[in-house]
């Protein structure tokens, strides 16, 4: 994977546009001339580097070519906005496809879709930035918000009702799923 910041490079792309959100930079040099077939990730797309030029920074790195858009400012409305866009035609399911197949190659290679995956934990190693140890809870809590669960058919493109979102917002301790 590569993180994506949101700094311009103007000798990259010289229309100042953040990187994060440059098609020449992600799609034309990461992915065409450097060869980069791996995911891109953002950085965080709140960031007041990114935000205070972009209304729809989700839409707009999308587009540049990114595969996950880390932490919108909104979930909610990113995830309305690029819904629109494919429904509208703006942006093409092929694009989606590729990037879930991507994924799911990824987490294949870990072993993470096997039915007997047990990625363990250590509890006595871990800490949260302090000399307290990790409660079971907490490592249970933090493992249903963000594990991904893959099962059934692997056929692509995903049917409508078998594609989820899943959002979760730390700085207001509240997850939300969504269909489409």
């Amino acid at each position: 994977m590569v993180m994506v910041g949101h700094l311009a490079v103007p000798a990259l792309d010289p229309t100042n546009t953040p990187a994060s959100v440059s098609y020449p930079i992600i799609t034309d040099l990461l992915k065409k001339e450097m060869g980069f077939n791996g995911i891109v990730i953002t950085d965080a797309l709140g960031m007041k580097g990114l935000t205070e030029g972009f209304a729809d920074a989700s839409l707009a790195a999308y587009k540049a070519g990114v595969d996950i858009l880390l932490m919108p400012v909104d979930p909610n409305a990113a995830i309305d906005i690029l819904d629109a866009a494919f429904e509208s035609g703006e942006l093409d399911e092929s694009g989606l496809d590729m990037r879930v197949r991507k994924m799911l190659s990824l987490k294949a290679s870990a072993g993470m879709l096997d039915p007997a995956y047990n990625p363990g934990t250590d509890l006595n190693s871990l800490s949260v930035m302090s000399d307290r140890p990790v409660s079971d809870e907490l490592i249970q809590s933090i493992s249903d918000i963000t594990m991904t669960v893959v099962r059934g058919g692997n056929e692509l493109p995903l049917k409508k009702g078998k594609t989820a979102y899943l959002a979760y917002n730390a700085f207001h301790n509240s997850s939300e799923v969504f269909h489409s």
